[in-house]
């Protein structure tokens, strides 16, 4: 999936509160920190692989002039987020007769840049996203690897894995309450998964 199709579900759930965005390597891409903060205006503040270079007065010029074309496309994204995956992929996206694609990556090189200024270190939050990638391998186990078997139910798969993971940090957070810790664990270990037959 797509850093601006999860950001998408994550809002219908949560609310438009949602303003940081943390990932591994693929998913803070100069382009998907682009279309992140011009969709949403949602920050990617995750693991950052490169720093990019700072944008040059020609490039900031191009940006002023065809901010028009690049708005049109945010729109759409907005509307259809599910469509970031394609536009990722794509190096060339014409709107008007303007490649609008490295406007985006432009744009999504000043926020990582900014992010990077802020002193914000990235290996803060890299092992929690390393469990939940751990964790989302087992849940999509336990209910039978229907990703590989049968391919149009995936994204099925990964909405059953991402609720079944919030069951169980719901439930540790409240189990963790009503003992008087404080400590916050997303662990599989003492949840039991069964499929009905």
């Amino acid at each position: 999936m797509n850093a601006l199709d999860i950001v998408a579900r994550a809002r219908r759930v949560v609310g438009e509160s949602i303003r940081i965005y943390g990932g591994n390597g693929h998913t803070i891409s100069r382009v998907s920190a682009g279309l992140l903060f011009g969709v949403f205006g949602v920050v990617s503040a995750g693991h950052i692989v490169h720093s990019p270079a700072p944008m040059n007065a020609g490039a900031r010029s191009r940006l002023v002039d065809n901010l028009g074309s690049l708005n049109k496309v945010l729109l759409l994204l907005r509307q259809k987020p599910e469509l970031g995956r394609l536009f990722a992929t794509r190096s060339h996206v014409y709107v008007g007769g303007v490649n609008v694609r490295p406007l985006v990556d432009q744009v999504g090189g000043e926020v990582i840049r900014m992010v990077e200024a802020t002193g914000y270190d990235w290996r803060t939050a890299q092992p929690h996203i390393e469990s939940s990638n751990a964790l989302k391998r087992a849940v999509t186990a336990a209910v039978g690897g229907l990703s590989r078997t049968e391919p149009h139910r995936q994204d099925l798969s990964l909405l059953s894995g991402e609720l079944i993971l919030t069951m169980v940090a719901l439930r540790n957070c409240l189990q963790g309450k009503a003992e008087g810790t404080t400590q916050f664990s997303t662990s599989l270990a003492d949840v039991a998964l069964f499929r009905p037959t």
